[in-house]
This record gives structure tokens, C-alpha cells and sequence, in this order.
């Protein structure tokens, strides 16, 4: 009888240890969630409002663009998907090289769950343009913070059947520039700001069909590296508005 018990004792003592084990494990658990929930709340990524409204936006700030140039603010665009933006459409007077219109196009979204919006070659190939080249670009943009120019884009020229059209296309998430949709969404998933915010600058010139479009692409080069230290200067957050405190 004895050793009955023994055997017995000695075969509940893994059933013991596991059912021990089980119940701290579980009271770890419960302590743990308001943990991690609290730790998530805390790095949990708030909007930051702009600097300045982009409707606000001023064209003839820009140099290049003061004289020949005509610019007219787009009140309204069905198919942005934000309600902080600037569409401004620029006329040439006196074309030079073929380059007779163009646009500046700056969307601003607040929210860190907001959807990163597509890239050009996407929505103009929706529209039956065709990629006639596609290519990163380093621009030297001066003006910006040390540290931050060059700075790399994305220039793309496309066959749009009454025209050609050159487009350079860039982000900036939470002050730091990058060139695709999926470096924006990786800068808002890392912890760090408190505050978070995206933009998309699209500046174009178009020329005629079928012609060369090195004016039109200087024309557009000109265009992102005027406007972009002004928008980071008064529009867009700066550092202090991100920071955490």
C-alpha cells in the first residue's frame, strides 16, 4: 500500500508542476495585458495639423515662375481624396521649348491609418496614358535642412494621346522625404513621434506630342525644387510639432 501511494505521489508531481506553471502563466498574462496596452496607447501616433492651409499656397513665391507664367488655384477635385490639398495650374505666356502648361499638386493627410494615395504611373495609366520612361532622379533641392538634399524622386514622362507630360512625384512623412508608398507606411509603423502626418508633392509640364522633353523636364525639376523648401518652411509640420513630450 505504501508503495502504491509513492508510485502515486511521484506520478502527480509533472501533473503538479504543469498545473503551477499553467496558473503563473496566466497571472503573467493578466498583468501583462494593461501593459501592453498602456505601452500601446502610449505609442500610439496622434495627426499633426499643417503649418499653414496648402490652399494658401502662393505661386508667384517662386522665382522661375513670377514672369511668362500665369497660375490658377483649383478650389475644388472631386477625385482627391483629402480635404487638405493644393491644385495649382500654371499657363506659359510665351512657351519656351514647347512647354506651355503645368501643375503643382500637394495632398496632406493627418492620420497615420490613412490610405498612402497611388503614384502617377498608376493614376495616369488608369486614364489610358502610356510610361514612356520611369526613373529615380537625385535633385538638389537647397533651402532644406542640412542632411536632407539631395533629395530622390521619381520623374516619369508619359505619351497622353493630345500631349506629352512630365511628372516628378515625392513624399514627405513625418519631415523626412521618401520616394515610394511603401517607405511612407514603414516611416509611420516605427515609434518615435508623438504626432504623424504624410504629403504627396506632384509637380508636371507638358509638351507637345512626340517631342523632346528636356525643357519640360527642367521646367518640372524647377518647379519641385522651388516650391519644396517653402512647403516644408511654412506649410507642412516641423520637428517641434512631431516631438514627443
Amino acid at each position: 500500500m505504501y508503495k502504491d501511494r509513492l508510485m502515486t505521489s511521484v506520478g502527480l508531481r509533472p501533473m503538479i508542476g504543469f498545473v503551477l506553471s499553467a496558473g503563473l502563466l496566466a497571472a503573467a498574462a493578466l498583468g501583462l495585458r494593461p501593459a501592453m496596452a498602456a505601452l500601446g496607447r502610449h505609442y500610439t501616433k496622434e495627426p499633426a495639423a499643417v503649418r499653414r492651409p496648402l490652399r494658401a499656397f502662393d505661386l508667384s513665391c517662386l522665382s522661375s515662375f513670377q514672369e511668362g507664367w500665369t497660375a490658377k488655384l483649383s478650389e475644388t477635385d472631386a477625385e482627391i481624396e483629402t480635404e487638405e490639398y493644393a491644385l495649382v495650374n500654371l499657363k506659359n505666356t510665351y512657351p519656351a521649348g514647347g512647354v506651355d502648361s503645368g501643375y503643382l499638386l500637394v495632398t496632406y493627410y493627418d492620420n497615420p491609418r490613412d490610405k498612402v494615395p497611388h503614384t502617377p504611373d498608376v493614376c495616369y495609366r488608369q486614364g489610358g496614358g502610356i510610361v514612356k520612361q520611369k526613373k529615380t532622379v537625385s535633385l538638389d533641392i537647397p533651402g532644406l535642412a542640412p542632411g536632407q538634399s539631395p533629395v530622390k524622386a521619381t520623374l516619369l514622362v508619359l505619351d497622353m494621346k493630345l500631349c506629352d507630360r512630365v511628372v516628378i512625384f515625392l513624399f514627405v512623412a513625418e519631415g523626412e522625404f521618401r520616394r515610394t508608398r511603401g517607405q511612407v507606411r514603414w516611416v509611420l509603423g516605427v515609434p518615435g513621434n508623438k504626432h504623424a502626418y504624410f504629403a504627396k508633392i506632384e509637380a508636371s509640364a507638358a509638351c507637345p506630342r512626340g517631342t523632346d522633353p528636356t525643357e519640360a523636364i527642367r521646367t518640372t525639376e524647377r518647379l519641385v525644387r522651388e516650391s519644396v523648401p517653402l512647403l516644408m518652411k511654412e506649410y507642412l509640420p516641423d520637428a517641434a510639432q512631431l516631438a514627443r513630450r
